[in-house]
C-alpha cells in the first residue's frame, strides 16, 4: 500500500502498533502490507475497511457538542470500574494474609504438638498437618503478597490520578 505519497499509518495519525491492535494482527504484518509485501486476510481487510470508513467521516460519528459530557462519562467509568478492581484486590489480600496467617499458626501449633511428646503415637497424623501447613504457605507466600500489594498502590495513584483528571472537566 506503500506509495510516493505518506503511508495510511501517516495519514490516520496512528502508529503501526495502534493499526495492529485494532485490525487484531502483529505489527509486523502491518508493516509488510504497508510496503506490499504480504497481503491481508478477508477478515482483516474488512477490519480495515471499518476503520477506514469511520475514520474518513469523523464529524458523522463524533458529535463536538457531546464530546465534553461523553469524555466525562468516560472518565467517571473508568474511575468506578478502577474503584471496583481495587476494591476486590483489597479482599483478595485480606483473604490472603488470612490464609497465610492460617497457615504459619498450623505449622506452630504442630510444632507445639511434637515438642509436648503427648501426640507422638499420632505422628503421621501430625506430619499430614505440617504437610498442609507448608502447602498452604507455598500457596500464600510473601512474594505473591507482596506483588499483589504493589497492584494496590498502583490502583490507588491511578484513582487520584483519575479523580484529578475529572475534576478538571
Amino acid at each position: 500500500m506503500k506509495t510516493n505519497k505518506t503511508s495510511l499509518t501517516q495519514q490516520i495519525g496512528f502508529t503501526q502498533e495502534e493499526i495492529a491492535l485494532l485490525l487484531r494482527i502483529n505489527r509486523t504484518t502491518w508493516s509488510m502490507y504497508e510496503i506490499q509485501r504480504r497481503s491481508l486476510k478477508t477478515d482483516e481487510l474488512l477490519r480495515l475497511t471499518q476503520l477506514m470508513t469511520i475514520l474518513s467521516q469523523p464529524e458523522q460519528t463524533l458529535s463536538i457538542e457531546s464530546q465534553p459530557q461523553e469524555t466525562e462519562k468516560l472518565w467517571q467509568e473508568e474511575l468506578e470500574k478502577t474503584q471496583l478492581e481495587k476494591l476486590k484486590l483489597e479482599r483478595k489480600i485480606k483473604h490472603f494474609r488470612n490464609k497465610h496467617e492460617q497457615a504459619n499458626k498450623i505449622l506452630l501449633h504442630v510444632q507445639c504438638l511434637i515438642q509436648s511428646n503427648q501426640f507422638s503415637a499420632q505422628a503421621y497424623l501430625l506430619d499430614s498437618i505440617t504437610h498442609r501447613g507448608r502447602n498452604q504457605l507455598k500457596n500464600y507466600n510473601l512474594k505473591s503478597l507482596t506483588k499483589m500489594e504493589l497492584e494496590l498502590e498502583v490502583l490507588t495513584h491511578k484513582i487520584s490520578l483519575l479523580e484529578v483528571q475529572r475534576s478538571k472537566k
